[in-house]
């Protein structure tokens, strides 16, 4: 599993000058079991910032700019250890609350993933079977879809990212009452396209919780953060004010055995 450096850097550039920003950020690794936090900093000139966690347990900072500014630049680095430990914190009620379209039936969704799962209460076998069955059936396509993208419209597409494939594990998972994780984080020795990563976990009684990857089965994994579904992980949310404008938001991770 490891240890590792990990520096991850965002930076906005703004066509004209934003003024009184507010930006929450989730860039620092969580610590959990199987997961070690040595130390975890994060930077931004000009910005005050205040360290916190969400309802969830990550951990989430707040910035505040006062402005005028056409370029805010965060830089996030962070030491941890991964270990091989099983993780058998209780699940949350959230986790199990799956989104209406999940549980309709018929519906595409629940058709789809009752070619792997039983109707109520699968296992790690089925779940695997699952994950195995999302790797077959959607080609990798960063570029077809968007943050809130509907379920449907990614069954329609069969192609997506690794987040969306990871929405679509979790809604089927927690439709059939199994509790389920969208979780984000890094892929050490992957490529910079899927360096930020999501993959998905399940809780099953005795083992706790499980991980599984339909786009990077092998290989160690960072956590950032976790949530019952996409929308509770963003990287960064907030804004600022002024005028409308366009911008531009570039990222750069960096992963190295510390």
């Amino acid at each position: 599993m490891g240890h590792w450096l990990v520096r991850h850097e965002l930076e906005y550039s703004f066509e004209s000058p934003r003024l009184d920003c507010t930006i929450d950020a989730l860039l620092r690794p969580r610590a959990m079991p199987g997961q070690v936090v040595h130390s975890a900093d994060l930077a931004c000139a000009g910005a005050a910032i205040a360290a916190g966690t969400d309802a969830l347990g990550n951990e989430r900072d707040r910035l505040t700019l006062a402005g005028p500014v056409r370029r805010i630049k965060m830089c996030a680095e962070s030491r941890l250890e991964c270990l091989d430990l099983p993780d058998h914190t209780p699940p949350d009620t959230a986790e199990v609350t799956a989104p209406l379209e999940a549980t309709r039936r018929p519906s595409s969704l629940w058709s789809w993933a009752a070619k792997f799962l039983p109707d109520h209460a699968p296992g790690p076998g089925a779940v695997a079977r699952l994950t195995a069955g999302l790797a077959r059936d959607f080609a990798y396509d960063p570029a077809v879809t968007a943050v809130g993208t509907p379920i449907e419209a990614l069954l329609t597409a069969s192609r997506g990212a690794c987040q969306d494939v990871a929405r679509l594990a979790v809604a089927s998972l927690q439709a059939r009452g199994v509790p389920a994780r969208y979780m984000l984080g890094y892929a050490p020795g992957a490529s910079a396209e899927v360096a930020l990563h999501a993959w998905f976990a399940a809780w099953f009684d005795g083992q706790g919780w499980l991980q599984f990857d339909s786009v990077l089965p092998s290989g160690p994994r960072i956590v950032l953060g976790f949530a019952p579904d996409q929308q509770g992980v963003p990287v960064v949310r907030g804004g600022c004010s002024g005028p409308p404008c366009r911008h531009v938001l570039a990222s750069r991770i960096t992963i190295t055995p510390a």
